[in-house]
Order: structure tokens, then C-alpha cells, then sequence
């Protein structure tokens, strides 16, 4: 079995359970909360979720650096990487991080919200989340899926009997976000002793600070526009659709993320297992295609399943409630789908340190945003507006990558 098979399937197994326990979650939650709050609930995760993914460099400099130490046996220098990486993250974050909490009152009247507290909530998650970035990419880097799929496991394994318990005594959208923030404080800990235990025996070594400068601000553009164009739609809907709409956008927004879920653990590899093979002078082209029907192999499984049964899938997970979210289930999945696999374009020229698709892959996204704030007379406009920009962004990288790969 190739190697990027036999490491695909690891973490396709561990990212299955981690999912099973989120849907699990997002079951739960759904049940409790009302439209709007469900609205509240599912935004603040998608700002969270934005701010992961923009300030994706982190985890994937980290990965892409720890790949090519730990391939020449430098783990000193894994080790210096993330301790130097992560009193960094931690020691400019902190005073963002506050300065946000006193403007999350502005912020959440802007938004609509109820009360300020699932903002301030969703900012320190923002904060823990990037920290436990930094020790998920030395994990990738290392290449340590077993670990990393522990790691993954056990957030959403503590975050599941939290929640239950904080929303059957608080059912609020605080008290479901609380227990993604202690799950994450929880599975920082648990990091810690991870990566001690991989590089133990080895001091810490210096690392060349230039070589990561210049390859995490084009990467950093990469995961900014990556970001932008996964959650603008929800934050889009938020600001211009009443409560209902945007809780029932909330929920077909979140069972959209089925597909993220499934791309996730090719994600997690793309970076690194591309960045060795090029360090060693291997083409990347055939490993690159091979992952990413891996990706759509498995996507065409919840795809089907909603082009087929949205109504069906919606009554039986939420009876009556969310009526307008079953229409627009499919489309907004198929949207996900195209929007993951020009990102994994993007990660394969990352690994090559090849990153002309810049040039295309933001305009697609200033274009969405563009047509977002312009068009928003229903939420099937707002879906259809999401297909043709991203189609369109995908076939334009798609070329680029088809004529370097030439070349």
C-alpha cells in the first residue's frame, strides 16, 4: 500500500470518530436551542473557525518545517520550532485578544446577538485554538498520526459530555461554546505531554527564522482567502437575513461541513507528505491527484446522501424546525466541496514553495464578497452567488497548477 494511502486511512479513521462526536454535538445542540440562537450559536463558530483557518500558517509552517528537521533527524530543531513558534503565538495573541473583548459589545450588537458573552467566548477560544495549532503542526510535521488522532479524539470526546451537561442547566449559545472552550483547554495539556514524548532525549536546537518568515506570509495570504471563502457566506447571512433564516443557513451551513470534515484528514497530510517529497527532489504531481480523489471519493458519499434525502435528513435530526435549510443543503455542500479542493491546489504550490495562484485564488474571493454584499435577496441567491465564484476560482487554479506541473 503507498504511503499516502496507508496515512490517509489513519487519519480518515481517527477524523470518523472525531466526527461521530461532533455530529453527536451538533445534535444536541440543535435540539436546544431555538432559531436564533442556533444563528448566535453556529456564527460565533464560524469566526472562530475563520480566524483558524487565516491564521492557518502557524500550524502549517510549523508542519512544513518539522517535516523537512524530521526528515534529516534535527528533532532538537522540531522542538525549537514549536517552543519558539508558541511563545510567540502566545505573547503577541494575548493583548489582541483582550483589546477584541472590549469591543465584543460592538462587535455582537453589529451581529445582532442577544448579549456579548458567545462573542467574548468565541475570541478566547480563537486564542487556545491557536496555540493548540502550533503543537497539531509539529504532530503533522513529525508525522505522528497516531498521536494527532488522540489529540483530535479526545477534544471532541470531552467536549461532547460538557456540553450536554452545561446546555441541560443553561440552555444558551454561551453554554455550548463554553464546552468547546474547555475541551480545548483540556486537549492543550494533553499536547504538551505529546510532544514531550516524541522529542525526548533531544535539547532544544535554533531554527533559521529567515527560511520561515519568507514562506509563512504568502502562506498566510493562502489561509486568509481559504478562510474568507469558507465562512463569509455565514457571516454575510448573519448580518442581512432576520433570525430564522440565518438559523436555518446556521444548520445547513454546519451539516455542509460534513465534507469539510471528510477533507480534513487529507488536509492534515497534503502539507507535509508533499513538502517531503519535494525537499528530497521527488515530483509531487501524482501523490497531489492520488490524495485528492482519495478526498472526493469519500465527499461523494454525504454529497449523495443530500442531493437525495435533504428533507428526509432534516426531519429526522430536527422535526420541525429549520424549514428553509433542507433546499439549500445540497448546493451549499457542492459549494464546500469546490472550495476544499482549491485549497488543496493551494497547499500542493505551498509544499513546492510555488506560489503564483495568489494572482487568482484572492480576486475569486473579493469577487464573492463583492456579490455577497451587493445580491441578498434570499438564501438561494446567496448559494448560487457561492457556486459560481468558486467554480470559477477553482477552474482558474486548476489551470495554473496543470501548466507548472508541466513545466
Amino acid at each position: 500500500m503507498r504511503l499516502e494511502a496507508r496515512q490517509s486511512l489513519i487519519l480518515v479513521a481517527g477524523t470518523g470518530v472525531t466526527t461521530l462526536l461532533g455530529v453527536a454535538y451538533t445534535l444536541v445542540v440543535g435540539r436546544t436551542l431555538d432559531e436564533s440562537a442556533l444563528g448566535e450559536f453556529t456564527h460565533a463558530l464560524s469566526i472562530v473557525a475563520f480566524c483558524q483557518i487565516a491564521l492557518g500558517p502557524i500550524n502549517g509552517t510549523v508542519a512544513k518545517f518539522a517535516a523537512d528537521y524530521s526528515a534529516k533527524g534535527e528533532l532538537g530543531r522540531v522542538r525549537g520550532l514549536t517552543r519558539e513558534i508558541a511563545k510567540r503565538v502566545a505573547g503577541y495573541g494575548l493583548p489582541i485578544v483582550i483589546a477584541a473583548c472590549v469591543i465584543a459589545p460592538g462587535l455582537a450588537s453589529f451581529w445582532q446577538y442577544a448579549t456579548s458573552w458567545p462573542m467574548i467566548i468565541a475570541i478566547i477560544m480563537t486564542y487556545v485554538t491557536l496555540l493548540l495549532s502550533v503543537a497539531r503542526g509539529a504532530l503533522r510535521g513529525l508525522q505522528a498520526f497516531g498521536p494527532f488522532n488522540v489529540n483530535t479524539i479526545f477534544e471532541a470526546a470531552v467536549r461532547l459530555p460538557i456540553g450536554v451537561a452545561l446546555l441541560m442547566t443553561w440552555s444558551e449559545p454561551s453554554a455550548g461554546l463554553l464546552a468547546y472552550l474547555i475541551a480545548l483547554v483540556a486537549t492543550l495539556i494533553l499536547s504538551d505531554r505529546q510532544l514531550a514524548a516524541s522529542w525526548q532525549g533531544h535539547p532544544v536546537a535554533p531554527v533559521d527564522g529567515r527560511a520561515i518568515r519568507q514562506f509563512t506570509w504568502p502562506l498566510l495570504l493562502l489561509m486568509v482567502t481559504s478562510a474568507g471563502f469558507q465562512n463569509v457566506d455565514m457571516l454575510a447571512v448573519k448580518r442581512f437575513f432576520p433570525g430564522d433564516d440565518a438559523g436555518s443557513f446556521g444548520i445547513a451551513f454546519r451539516l455542509a461541513q460534513a465534507v469539510a470534515v471528510v477533507v480534513t484528514p487529507f488536509n492534515t497530510l497534503m502539507l507535509p507528505l508533499l513538502a517531503t517529497k519535494h525537499s528530497a527532489g521527488r515530483a509531487i504531481t501524482g501523490t497531489f491527484l492520488r490524495v485528492c480523489g482519495y478526498f472526493l471519493l469519500l465527499a461523494a458519499v454525504p454529497l449523495a446522501a443530500f442531493a437525495l434525502w435533504p428533507d428526509e435528513i432534516m426531519n429526522v435530526l430536527f422535526p420541525n424546525k429549520f424549514a428553509g435549510a433542507a433546499a439549500i443543503l445540497f448546493p451549499l455542500t457542492l459549494v464546500r466541496l469546490v472550495g476544499h479542493l482549491a485549497h488543496m491546489i493551494g497547499l500542493a504550490g505551498a509544499a513546492a514553495n510555488r506560489f503564483g495562484f495568489l494572482w487568482l485564488y484572492v480576486p475569486g474571493l473579493f469577487l464573492e464578497t463583492a456579490a455577497l454584499i451587493l445580491w441578498h435577496d434570499s438564501l438561494g441567491t446567496v448559494v448560487r452567488i457561492l457556486l459560481v465564484t468558486q467554480c470559477v476560482t477553482l477552474f482558474a487554479t486548476a489551470a495554473w497548477f496543470l501548466a507548472v506541473a508541466r513545466r
